[in-house]
């Protein structure tokens, strides 16, 4: 990724930011700083200083945990989003080799028979009602259908948990019991608390105020300055369990029963009650430590205190429940079903109430609609089982794992049982990240490509040498 620092014009808070030796300086997709922050960000940092929350000095450096502006995904020069499309689809489009198929839905992947299956193809439609195509692939076929929908298609084509594809007729053609198993997620917690200071500016002025939008976006086209090159959440905080309590060690304690919450599929897998335990330990392990965030606060500067908790213990599922491949799979989330996470959610909420009550947020004047100032532990608790929801960081589905761990695939991206099926998106984490997901699949991506290549080019060395042998 090519990344552009931040210079801080906008904000009181000091240019101490920014080490360029851990960010890349070319690459498809643009990482930069708006040139617009609200003023509210001076509030939240100062806010964080008050309770002994760090600014994190370069958050890529390995010291995460703490307060920070978050980069973004917008080209430095013109200020706007860049994506995917616009980094590998526009430059790759005229490629005689490329072709995306739009409007098509792929049914599930065609093999060859053999004790190790060749993956030979794939079948799709463009509907229920549509006719079924194949394609077929002369090396390997590659999936990346997400965390939801890669483990669908797997089940579809015969690669899944025995007691999902026995009922429903599928044949079974590799058993692998962590397809649509170990599913995981940012859980969030939607929070707001309206500042009512009208002599500050916010985002919902782009909505009540036509005159400051119409003049926020004659700025925009001018200058590409202005409100409408930021972003609501741009000033945010990653604190580490150390960093808000001193109860840490108990909390870990009380987190030792692993495995009592786990989904019921997983009562008769041995293989992924093991791998659970194993993740269990390694998170608990690293999320005592100082630099481990726990949870994040994502900060709208209007009074939006959204909570995500980075490691969850809590599994999910997802399965089909019929062979038409047209009906969406069942997602289970689970989201807090182990009580660690219940309690971190918890915590993350009682240091909302801490951060409200500090002076600089305090000077914009916080509101109560959804829970008040004072709230107790039941209080807080009810509003964590009506609000919880996602922070659309599904993952984990197809967990690149040993096989005897609930693993679907190997370090190259294979899935067990098969010659040349590849997944290529979040689904192969073992334990979705502590940190948004989108840098994270870019990254898996060129991974995956670097892997695809090397294999491609010992192959090559491999031809010949036996050609010439």
């Amino acid at each position: 990724m090519g990344y552009t620092p931040k210079i801080y014009a906008d904000s009181e808070i000091e240019p101490r930011f920014q080490n360029s030796s851990v960010h890349g300086k070319t690459g498809p997709i643009h990482v930069s700083y708006p040139n617009f922050y609200w003023p509210q960000a001076n509030n939240w940092f100062a806010a964080l200083e008050e309770l002994n929350i760090p600014l994190s000095a370069e958050p890529n450096e390995g010291l995460e945990a703490g307060g920070y502006f978050l980069p973004l995904n917008i080209h430095p020069d013109n200020q706007t989003r860049w994506d995917a499309r616009r980094g590998y689809y526009d430059p790759n489009v005229d490629r005689r080799n490329f072709n995306v198929q739009v409007n098509s839905y792929v049914t599930k992947v065609l093999f060859d028979d053999g004790e190790t299956l060749n993956a030979t193809g794939v079948e799709f439609s463009s509907g229920p009602d549509g006719s079924r195509k194949t394609v077929y692939a002369r090396r390997e076929v590659i999936m990346a259908a997400g965390a939801i929908h890669t483990p669908q298609l797997l089940e579809l084509s015969g690669i899944g948990q025995r007691d999902v594809l026995e009922p429903l007729e599928i044949p079974v053609l590799i058993s692998l019991p962590g397809v649509g198993n170990n599913l995981q997620d940012h859980a969030m917690l939607r929070l707001s608390y309206d500042y009512t200071n009208s002599s500050v500016r916010d985002i919902n002025d782009f909505f009540l105020n036509s005159t400051f939008n119409d003049e926020s976006a004659a700025e925009f086209f001018a200058s590409r300055t202005g409100p409408w090159t930021g972003k609501p959440s741009g000033a945010v905080a990653f604190p580490s369990l150390r960093q808000v309590t001193n109860d840490t060690s108990s909390r870990i304690l009380r987190a030792q029963s692993l495995g009592d919450h786990l989904p019921s599929t997983y009562a008769n897998e041995s293989t992924l009650r093991a791998g659970f335990e194993i993740q269990a330990q390694n998170l608990l392990k690293d999320i005592d430590h100082r630099y481990t965030p726990a949870f994040e606060i994502l900060n709208d500067n209007a009074g939006g205190l959204h909570l995500a908790l980075m490691r969850p213990l809590s599994r999910g599922t997802t399965h089909i429940t019929t062979a038409d491949p047209f009906e969406l799979p069942s997602v289970d989330p689970r989201w807090l079903q182990d009580p660690f996470d219940f309690d971190l959610m918890i915590l993350a909420m009682q240091t909302n109430q801490r951060i409200l009550k500090t002076r600089a947020i305090q000077q914009l004047q916080p509101s109560y609609p959804e829970v008040s100032e004072d709230a107790d532990v039941e209080q807080l608790a009810a509003v964590i089982r009506t609000g919880t929801g996602t922070q659309f960081h599904y993952s984990c589905t197809a967990a690149m794992l040993p096989r005897h761990l609930g693993g679907v695939v190997s370090d190259q991206l294979i899935v067990y049982g098969t010659n040349n099926l590849r997944i290529v998106d979040t689904s192969i984490y073992p334990m979705v990240p502590g940190a948004h997901t989108q840098a994270v699949a870019f990254g898996t991506a060129e991974k995956a490509a670097d892997i695809i290549k090397l294999t491609r080019c010992v192959g090559f060395l491999s031809f010949i040498m036996n050609t010439q042998g």
